[in-house]
Parts: structure tokens; C-alpha cells; sequence
């Protein structure tokens, strides 16, 4: 057994709450992370000492018996499980594409393997149906629309676009084409070959623009005063990240949530991966707490026991009593750079994922239907979702919530896979929106949850040297400021850098632009147009040796909900 009585009760709290907060992380993790903030050493027992008198562990092989408790729900399984803890391979339907083991060390920096291609069509992500009334658009593109998606993340074309429109007059949509096509115009000018082919754009905002009549706009711009330093600003500011949102409560209670929505977070420590642009989520809590769309979450926190501020926030957004909440936005550096709040005045309705190993022995399922097939439009492919009603109870505060939703399986022959959980308790709402409401925001399951624990895993290593996508991009020389084509171009180079950071696999941050252009942004895709969606699908060359990397960038993107000016929702998806 370790030395205990050496560590005083600051990092023995410190370990409690890492713990509480990532249930999965190992004494191996608990211990860098106790050695990166208090600068001390703390043994692999040690840390297994202390959370066994915290009731923290996990137990070994096949429980012998259940520990009593009062008050106890009587467990009923959803599904049959294997007793825990297993191994999350066997727990749960991962295709055999996806299967990978959980990292227990960093991984080495390695270069992209080839891959065969295969025979049939990889469905790496959505492909959508489109009703013939709709008339769908087809078109021809290239891999650029990775750079668009960043930018709808990032929101920098449409600042620029404001800020010409404060100087120049002109029609707004017209505005924002013609800033598209000369951020892609700075992408052909650093390519090999003729300038004057803007044929793989024009799908991309919707309208022909001859390279002459963007040299002209450009030089129009060119003699606006200010106009550059404008700019210079806008994207200055669009490089800012929100790495949490901390949410006070009246009474000073307080849970953070992830800038990309994953889950309910006990601390700020949330690795740098789940943050988003400040743009994006400021969207994403406009539409989420001042509309009627529900939050979404990834999962509910915790392996063994829910948490108490996962229940404190679907308790207060359960509620109709009348309150204002606080909502503080923290960078990558934990800085607050936001502070909003929130005037309650209905309840709010809210989904998440529970996975069929979650809280065994504190949920109780009181109602159970039988499996319907759902077609889920942009995989086209069935589903099979059950009915399910389900009470969750948090064990610290005796709080009991009772849920409506689905359980949802490939097949009718496999497990369940996913269980989503919802407060919308009105039978006018089907479950099977309820769970498309879910697919569409995070279409990936398990190997969502891979990626999820892969990069907690990471975070948990490297923490105290691990960069990140504001701080490398404010590296970046963002050239002359008063000189407007080079500060497109310095905007290209960081929508590339977002691209490496959050949609390719760990390992192409640091690759050169040339690379990355050749190899992803070169690559041809078709371009599907409806008034719901934007489906591209890429069609990689024969023997293309980075295929698993261009699905997985698609799944990525996909599972960020990423939406045009417009409103529609863009889809990327790979056949070869």
C-alpha cells in the first residue's frame, strides 16, 4: 500500500475530484496529472489508497455481491451486459473497422500507413436521400469545403464580410461571396497550376465570379482607408477559443460544460481538444436557451455513479421556476473573456446519451417497448429504437429524475447500443425524433466515444506541454496588416491550421500547408445542394493512402453540427 499520511489533504482533494470528474482515468493517469500541478511524485498504490477510502475504485473481476445501500433502486438491466468492469470493446457494438484498444501511453508521431482500397463504399458518414421535389443541385467541388466548414465554425468571412459592408455598399449575400472566393482565390495562388480555375469554388457559395471581376473587388478594397485594419481585427478575434462554460447558479452552485457540448464537467481542467470558437458557441447557446431547441449532450457524465452536477443542471433546466443564471466563458489559458446571463422563465428541454454500462445500480427502467425500425434519412439506414422509461438517482442527494426515450440498436439481433434520455415528456414528441434529434447531432456513437476517451487519455499525459489551436495561431504572422490580399491569405493559413487541429487525426498539426493542400483539400468530392442540407462526398483516387484519415476528418466534422449562412447542415461523407 502507498505512503498516504506524506500527501497533504490538498492533493489527496485534488485526486478526489480528478476522480470524480473522468471516473475512466487510471492511478497511472491520476499521478502525472498529481506531478504536473504539484510538482511532486505520488506512487501508482498511493493513488490507489486514496481512492479506495474515497469509495472511488472500480471493482475487479465479476462482483461477488452488491454493497447494500438505503434507499436503494432495484437495477434493472436494459440490456444483458457482461459484469463490470470489462473491457469497453466488449461492453459495446464496435464495428470492427473502428476497434482499437485504449491508448495506456502517448503514442508515437507516426506517418499515415497506406490503405488499400476497398471494394465496396465506406460509409464513413451520412448520405443523403433528397426528396425529388426538392431538386437537389449537384455539382463538382473539391476538398476546400474542410476549409468552409472551419470557417462557419470560426465565423471569420461573414466579420469580414460586415466590415466591408460598413465601408462599401452592396447586397450582403453578394459580400460574402465575393470574401469566399478570395480566401479560396489566396488557396489556388499557392497551388501549382493556372489561376484563373475557380470552377471547384463556385459550388461551394453558390454563384460565378470571374477571376477579373475578384481582382477588381480586390482592388476597390485596396483603396478603402481603415478597411485592413478592420479585417486585421476580425480575424484577430476570430482565433478565440472557449475551452468551458462555467454555469452559476443562483444559490453559487456552479458545473462547467465543454465548449463542443460533450458533457457536464466537475472542473475547468477540460482537455484543450473539446474547446470551440467563440463564434460557435455563443450560436450554439443562443439556439439552445433562447429557442425551443433542446440542449444535446454527447453522454452523461461518470462511469459508476451520476454525478451531482449533472443532476444540478438537468434539475435546473427541468424547472419552471423563474431565475437568472450566469454563464462565464473561459479560454484555453482559463481566462474569462465572456460573462452573460441567463433570464430563465420556462423549462428547458434537453437529450444525452447514457451507454448500457452507465449507473447500473442507479437506474431503473419502469417501462420497456419493443424495437421499430427508424430510417435515419442522411445514413440511409435503418435503425431500431425501443421505447424505454427510465429513473436515474443520485445517491449524494437522494435526487430521483425519471426520463423518456430510446433504446437504439444497428440490428435487431445485437445489443443495445446507446440509451438517449430526454425530459420531453409529451407524447406529441415521438421518440424516434427524440432519437433523430440525437443521430444528427452526434452520428458516430461508439467510436464517437473512442475518439471522446482517446483524448481525455492524451490530455491526462501531456497536459503541462500539450499546445493548442488559439495559442499555436497566435504564433502565426498575420502579415501586413495594411495590406488586404495578404490578409486573406494569412486567414487561409489559419482556417488550415483549424482543419489540423480539430477534424485531422493527432499527428498533422505540425504538417506543412503544401501537404495537407495536396493530399485533402485537392481531393474531388460531389457537392449535393438542398434546402436542408449540404451533402459532399468524396470520391479519393485509386490507391489514395489516407483514406482512414479523410473519414475520420469527415466524422469530425459531421458531429460539429456545422451549419451555413443559410441554415442548412453540412455533410461530408467518403465513397471509393
Amino acid at each position: 500500500m502507498g505512503v498516504v499520511y506524506k500527501l497533504n489533504q490538498k492533493i489527496k482533494d485534488f485526486i478526489i475530484e480528478q476522480k470524480k470528474a473522468t471516473p475512466v482515468l487510471s492511478c497511472r493517469s491520476l499521478a502525472m496529472l498529481v506531478e504536473g500541478k504539484f510538482q511532486i511524485k505520488v506512487s501508482k498504490s498511493s493513488i490507489n489508497s486514496i481512492i479506495k477510502e474515497s469509495g472511488l475504485s472500480l471493482p475487479v473481476g465479476r462482483r461477488l455481491r452488491k454493497r447494500r445501500r438505503k434507499k436503494r433502486l432495484q437495477a434493472h438491466k436494459v440490456v444483458k451486459t457482461p459484469p463490470l468492469p470489462v473491457p469497453i470493446q466488449e461492453l459495446l457494438v464496435i464495428p470492427n473497422e473502428l476497434r482499437a484498444p485504449m491508448i495506456d501511453k502517448v503514442p508515437e508521431k507516426v506517418e499515415p500507413e497506406k490503405i488499400p482500397q476497398p471494394q465496396a463504399p465506406v460509409e464513413a458518414e451520412p448520405q443523403l436521400e433528397v426528396k425529388k421535389a426538392e431538386e437537389p443541385l449537384e455539382a463538382v467541388c473539391s476538398g476546400a469545403i474542410f476549409l468552409k466548414a472551419a470557417d462557419y465554425l470560426l465565423g471569420g468571412s461573414q466579420g469580414i464580410a460586415e466590415e466591408i459592408r460598413a465601408h462599401l455598399n452592396g447586397q450582403a449575400e453578394d459580400i460574402i461571396v465575393n470574401v469566399q472566393l478570395l480566401i479560396y482565390l489566396r488557396l489556388i495562388g499557392l497551388r501549382k497550376g493556372p489561376e484563373d480555375k475557380l470552377d471547384e469554388f463556385w459550388p461551394l457559395v453558390g454563384k460565378k465570379i470571374s477571376k477579373q471581376t475578384l481582382d477588381s473587388y480586390l482592388n476597390e478594397l485596396q483603396s478603402v482607408e481603415s478597411i485592413a485594419t478592420d479585417i486585421f481585427q476580425v480575424i484577430s478575434s476570430a482565433i478565440e477559443e472557449v475551452r468551458c462554460v462555467k454555469v452559476i447558479y443562483p444559490d453559487e452552485t456552479a458545473l462547467y460544460l465543454d465548449g463542443q457540448l460533450h458533457t457536464v464537467w466537475s472542473t475547468a481542467h477540460i482537455p484543450y481538444n473539446f474547446s470551440s470558437s467563440i463564434y460557435n458557441i455563443t450560436g450554439y447557446i443562443n439556439d439552445y436557451l433562447y429557442k425551443d431547441n433542446p440542449f444535446v449532450l454527447f453522454m452523461a457524465p461518470g462511469y459508476d455513479t451520476p454525478t451531482r452536477e449533472f443532476f444540478n443542471f438537468i434539475v435546473n433546466l427541468d424547472s419552471y421556476e423563474h431565475f437568472n443564471t450566469k454563464m462565464a466563458f473561459f479560454n484555453n489559458k482559463l481566462g474569462e473573456i465572456k460573462l452573460s446571463t441567463f433570464w430563465k422563465a420556462k423549462r428547458k428541454t434537453f437529450i444525452f446519451g447514457l451507454w448500457p454500462w452507465q449507473f447500473m445500480e442507479y437506474r431503473k427502467v419502469k417501462s420497456f417497448g419493443e424495437y421499430n425500425p427508424l430510417y435515419f434519412e442522411p445514413f440511409k439506414k435503418e435503425l431500431y429504437v425501443a421505447k424505454i422509461e427510465m429513473e436515474l438517482m443520485q445517491p449524494e442527494t437522494k435526487k430521483i429524475v425519471t426520463f423518456r426515450g430510446a433504446s437504439i440498436k444497428a440490428s435487431l439481433e445485437e445489443k443495445s447500443r446507446l440509451v438517449i434520455l430526454s425530459n420531453i415528456h409529451d407524447n406529441s414528441v415521438a421518440i424516434s425524433d427524440i432519437a433523430t434529434i440525437y443521430i444528427k447531432k452526434w452520428p458516430n456513437l461508439e467510436e464517437a466515444f473512442q475518439n471522446f476517451s482517446r483524448k481525455i487519455e492524451i490530455f491526462t499525459y501531456t497536459a503541462n506541454i500539450q499546445k493548442y489551436f488559439s495559442a499555436e495561431a497566435r504564433k502565426m504572422d498575420i502579415k501586413a496588416e495594411s495590406h488586404v490580399p495578404l490578409l486573406f491569405e494569412s486567414y487561409l493559413r489559419l482556417l488550415d491550421l483549424y482543419v489540423k487541429w480539430h477534424f485531422l487525426p493527432s499527428g498533422y498539426e505540425d504538417s506543412d500547408f503544401s501537404f495537407i493542400n495536396e493530399h485533402f483539400y485537392s481531393i474531388k468530392a460531389t457537392i449535393t445542394s438542398s434546402k436542408e442540407y449540404c451533402l459532399a462526398a468524396f470520391q479519393p483516387p485509386s490507391g489514395y493512402p489516407y483514406l482512414k484519415d479523410l473519414i475520420y476528418a469527415c466524422r469530425r466534422v459531421n458531429e460539429k453540427e456545422v451549419k451555413d449562412f443559410d441554415g442548412r447542415r453540412i455533410w461530408l461523407s467518403v465513397t471509393a
